[in-house]
């Protein structure tokens, strides 16, 4: 009954929803303060069925991910998905939760506190820096609102996603442009939409590259392995596909790797429509069949590791591998809260030379 009365709520119109309106505005000021948000997906606030429910509910209800008519797609999602995939999911979260809680959460935690130090040794006071998640805590809304209190003249928004899609960055520019509406006075707002072929970008990956096979002592065919999204939005116009394959190429140029030594491909497909290819899992389970003894993963679409980097590739896809043959599958970590995010983020942002 419960999940049948939300339903019912998100088929009303729009315009009978009241958007809240952020309080104690200061917008008559002589405040120059800037503010630094950094976006990325989400994660649930508990490895719990509920929690993930939540979450689950939020992300899945966004028209910006599943574009079918609101009337076809509700009644699955409420009557067939959130009953029962929050059971599975849940344990993969409880597979990755440290005692500190959710290390996705972690990672932002921490690079924005260090963002936030080395920025404000630069100009006493003058950079209000957050994170903020599109679904889940702490929403974009809420760090949005927040910092109408905070007479800030500008806020440069920085979506942890490189490569542009329409069901990524596409949805945080709609909702903070919902949320800022709602503000009597707008300030100056810049969001960086992608930065697949940005040259620090490449650079940092390649050196991350570079440092693990350096500490392994060796190269082993490198996978590189992107985010999938269904085939049917490459068709209608979204670039996310092209941006991909794009930052594999610059990697593999500048790692000097040929077309025999590196493959690019897509992981976490949802449903059985047709997902971007060739899959992640049957490149690995081909390269493994084909003789390669260790196989080097690497997910450069993901800036921070969560359950697709951590549990998918690193446990899921190293079971799947093991149970057809002896390769072992060794998974590079993203930049996460590292100096070389620092000095990346800080690049994208206009600033230089930020190390902790």
């Amino acid at each position: 009954m419960p999940l049948l009365i939300r339903f019912m709520f998100m088929m009303l119109p729009k315009n009978r929803l009241s958007m809240k309106e952020p309080k104690d505005i200061k917008y008559h000021t002589s405040g120059q303060r800037r503010a630094i948000i950094f976006v990325n997906h989400g994660t649930p606030d508990a490895p719990s069925y509920f929690a993930v429910q939540r979450y689950l509910r939020e992300f899945l209800s966004d028209p910006k991910v599943v574009k079918l008519p609101r009337c076809l797609w509700l009644p699955i999602l409420y009557g067939f998905i959130l009953p029962f995939r929050p059971f599975s999911s849940a344990v993969k979260y409880q597979r990755i939760w440290t005692a500190d809680g959710s290390p996705f959460q972690l990672y932002h935690q921490s690079l924005t506190k260090h963002m936030s130090r080395l920025l404000n040794l630069l100009d006493d006071n003058q950079y209000i820096v957050r994170y903020a998640m599109r679904y889940g805590n702490p929403s974009l809304t809420d760090v949005i609102d927040s910092l109408s209190a905070e007479a800030v003249h500008s806020i440069d928004v920085l979506p942890l996603f490189p490569q542009y899609a329409e069901s990524m960055t596409g949805s945080i520019f709609k909702k903070i442009t919902e949320t800022l509406s709602a503000w009597p006075y707008i300030p100056e707002f810049n969001i960086k939409l992608s930065y697949h072929d940005n040259h620090h970008y490449i650079d940092e990956i390649a050196k991350s590259i570079e440092t693990y096979w350096q500490q392994a002592k060796q190269r082993n065919r490198l996978v590189i392995s992107f985010h999938s999204l269904p085939q049917k939005t490459l068709k209608n116009g979204d670039p996310y596909y092209c941006l991909c394959q794009k930052t594999g190429r610059l990697i593999a140029e500048k790692l000097g790797l040929d077309k025999s030594e590196y493959d690019i491909c897509y992981q976490s497909r949802f449903g059985r429509e047709p997902w971007l290819q060739p899959y992640t899992q049957d490149v690995l389970l081909s390269l493994a069949e084909n003789g390669h003894q260790e196989i080097d993963v690497v997910c450069p679409g993901f800036s921070m590791d969560c359950l697709e980097t951590i549990d998918e590739v690193a446990y899921e896809f190293q079971e799947l591998v093991e149970e057809q043959s002896t390769c072992q599958l060794n998974y590079i970590p993203c930049l996460n809260d590292s100096d070389a995010a620092l000095r990346l983020y800080g690049h994208l942002l206009g600033f230089h030379s930020l190390t902790k």
